[in-house]
């Protein structure tokens, strides 16, 4: 329960606009959401498929935004 309250906090904070500073280090605490997320994958496969398709394009505008140096104020 207190891992939970953390990374909701954490998550709330991010949300802020004082949050993007550390970014990184706060998004390291939310790994148990990735491993829950993957044991439910696991059980129902359409989980999986729609967590694919939410992370890809996330992940892709976020990967271009780094490279293209846009990320660096």
């Amino acid at each position: 329960m207190a891992e939970a309250v953390y990374v909701g906090l954490t998550l709330w904070a991010l949300g802020t606009p004082y949050g993007y500073m550390s970014v990184p280090r706060a998004s390291l605490p939310r790994w148990p959401l990735r491993v829950l997320l993957a044991r439910w994958a696991i059980r129902r496969p359409r989980v999986a498929w729609r967590d694919a398709a939410v992370v890809a394009p996330v992940g892709t505008v976020v990967a271009v935004t780094f490279l293209s140096g846009r990320w660096a104020g």
